[in-house]
């Protein structure tokens, strides 16, 4: 791919105003784009999160260079405090805050992935191999799962 077309398509994911030179403002702009994705579930229920986005975003942007950008479901778990006790919601309508989390952490880490080549400048990438595969409705349909609403 040419550089234009890559420096095009960067561009398009992580927003103009973006400074990709600034390894900091694109891992910002990592965890702002997973907590979007969260939110298609979790839109629902954001009225009844114990903290909001910046606070949401904030933490996971600590545990994540804590970690050293090592992947754990201890992070998960960590996170999903910020969200809720237990649960949101009831009956069939419902999310955990650890499944809001595991989709935060997990999409967060899956945009690092993609771009780590602006991210990892003066070290190493990380390994992402320990990672949680993000669930998607591709995903399920390969595995041959049927019947499941994914969100």
């Amino acid at each position: 791919m040419t550089d234009w077309k890559k420096s095009f398509l960067e561009s398009s994911v992580l927003g103009q105003s973006t400074n990709k030179c600034c390894p900091s403002e694109v891992i910002i702009k990592c965890i702002e784009l997973a907590y979007s994705d969260m939110m298609t579930a979790g839109r629902y229920y954001s009225a009844s999160f114990l903290n909001d986005k910046k606070e949401i975003c904030s933490a996971t942007n600590s545990a994540i260079t804590e970690s050293n950008f090592v992947f754990s479901r201890k992070i998960i778990k960590d996170i999903s405090l910020l969200f809720c006790d237990n649960t949101i919601g009831n009956d069939n309508h419902y999310v955990t805050g650890f499944g809001l989390a595991q989709k935060l952490i997990n999409m967060t880490f899956k945009y690092l992935y993609v771009f780590s080549d602006l991210i990892f400048v003066d070290k190493a990438i990380p390994d992402f191999s320990s990672c949680d595969c993000p669930l998607d409705s591709i995903i399920i349909k390969k595995a041959h799962i049927k019947d499941c609403v994914w969100s």
